[in-house]
């Protein structure tokens, strides 16, 4: 199983004035083999010391592989197991869903048709899963079956999953996004939506905006709080875009966004870049930061 993971390197620095800063290194992964298959992942403090962890998986119509002769669009059904290495296989905390892709094409207002399979096609599909782990090291398995279609396709990968301090200041976990939105939850009350962006990629023919949601936690320092994002190209390190300023109002169930429009995109080479977001509380100051790819 092949696994290309060296051009989408995460790296999250997290810390404050006065106390140690905590650096995390993780890795987004890009299988190469059919169906096509992106996995992000996201860390936040979650109840009991557990941390809570998201997973956003995303796939395109152009790289799947349709089998031939197939009358249907595909109707994945994902398992995603996270598997303590010390512990039986049975112990494994297991999650479920389906993406129905004749679904994504009516959201498309697309008929099926095999074509829209071909080399050449921009439809995307995704999905999400999220639980709360007690920190510490997993395998992670992921399966995509669809029995009527002979499709079953299983890949591991290693996850890390780290302890967060829910009692420090710090920046939450950087979000890309395609898109922000709202819905109603069963109760009528307005939920913010975020639409992921699992290959954390801008640029080349997807006419993204670079679009970040992110959030702080923990007690906030007094005084007045600024905030200021960069990028800067990885390699280099040279700064291609920068912006500070007062930090808009928010409640808790707000994010705040960062967006680069894709006419400024078209400036930067292709190439991975960081995007660091700070916040400065009255002098002290906490950072996080996040890779991601600009294609040519």
């Amino acid at each position: 199983m092949r696994r290309i993971a060296a051009s989408l390197m995460l790296l999250v620095l997290l810390g404050a004035a006065g106390l140690p800063a905590r650096e995390s290194l993780r890795l987004p992964w890009v299988f190469s083999d059919d169906p096509d298959l992106s996995a992000d992942l996201g860390f936040s403090p979650g109840p009991g010391g557990l941390t809570h962890v998201e997973l956003a998986l995303g796939g395109r119509f152009a790289h799947f592989g349709l089998p031939h002769g197939a009358g249907r669009a595909p109707r994945l059904d994902i398992r995603c197991s996270f598997t303590d290495p010390s512990t039986l296989e049975r112990d494994a905390r297991v999650l479920d869903t389906q993406v129905d892709l004749g679904q994504v094409l009516e959201e498309y207002r697309l008929p099926f048709s095999p074509r829209r399979f071909g080399a050449d096609s921009p439809l995307l599909y995704k999905a999400e899963l999220a639980t709360d782990l007690r920190p510490g090291d997993y395998n992670l398995g992921l399966t995509l079956k669809d029995v009527g279609l002979s499709i079953e396709c299983h890949r591991t990968l290693h996850v890390i999953v780290p302890a967060i301090d829910a009692g420090q200041w710090q920046v939450d976990d950087l979000k890309f996004v395609t898109a922000v939105g709202q819905r109603l939850d069963e109760r009528g009350h307005a939920q913010r939506v975020l639409d992921p962006n699992p290959w954390r990629q801008v640029g080349g023919r997807l006419g993204w905006d670079l679009l970040v949601a992110y959030s702080d936690r923990g007690p906030r320092p007094g005084g007045a709080l600024t905030r200021s994002h960069r990028v800067r190209r990885l390699r280099t390190g040279e700064v291609v875009w920068q912006e500070q300023g007062p930090a808009p109002k928010k409640t808790a169930a707000q994010v705040w966004l960062v967006r680069v429009p894709a006419a400024e995109l078209k400036r930067w080479k292709g190439g991975v870049y960081v995007l660091e977001a700070e916040l400065d509380a009255g002098g002290r100051r906490t950072l996080t930061s996040k890779t991601f790819e600009v294609l040519p």
